[in-house]
């Protein structure tokens, strides 16, 4: 299956999603905050196929994690989640408008079927890129999350 790392610094809660995910077949690593997430992304054998960010951290926000993180694995899909309906929080700009989002609390079934969507986009994007594909658009479902703007479209060359 796939390696999630979800990033959420109620415990509880990201306690009970990550199992619900380890259920399903995914490998899942934990982090309360944008340091532990990099640690462990650091650390980690192989690559990350979804981040899944709290949009609303003590500290920082979902987006601000994912532009951190999103250059160690450029191919890693982007999945927001909150207690906070996803337009208040593009209006706020804590994530883009179009941006994947579940709100939570999520059924096991939704969170699910979500991960599945995500991860069988992004594992379709892998083979196609190993073909001989000189460029991959990784901004499709997540935006481009870089300082300037949080969503437009950008290429990245895959070619090693």
């Amino acid at each position: 299956m796939s390696t999630i790392l979800f990033v959420d610094d109620h415990h509880a809660a990201r306690t009970v999603y990550a199992e619900m995910l380890r259920n399903t077949g995914h490998v899942v690593l934990e982090a309360g905050t944008l340091a532990e997430a990099e640690y462990l992304i650091a650390r980690h054998r192989g690559g990350v196929d979804l981040l899944i960010a709290e949009a609303v951290l003590t500290t920082t926000n979902g987006a601000a994690v994912a532009r951190r993180l999103k250059p160690l694995h450029p191919e890693m899909r982007v999945l927001f989640v909150s207690e906070q309906p996803l337009k208040a929080l593009s209006e706020e700009r804590l994530i883009p408008k179009r941006a994947h989002f579940l709100k939570k609390p999520m059924a096991a079934e939704a969170l699910a079927a979500k991960v599945s969507q995500l991860t069988k986009a992004g594992h379709v994007k892998k083979r196609a890129s190993g073909a001989g594909s000189a460029m991959a658009d990784t901004s499709a479902g997540h935006g481009d999350l870089s300082e300037t703007g949080i969503y437009g479209k950008k290429k990245v060359g895959i070619d090693s």
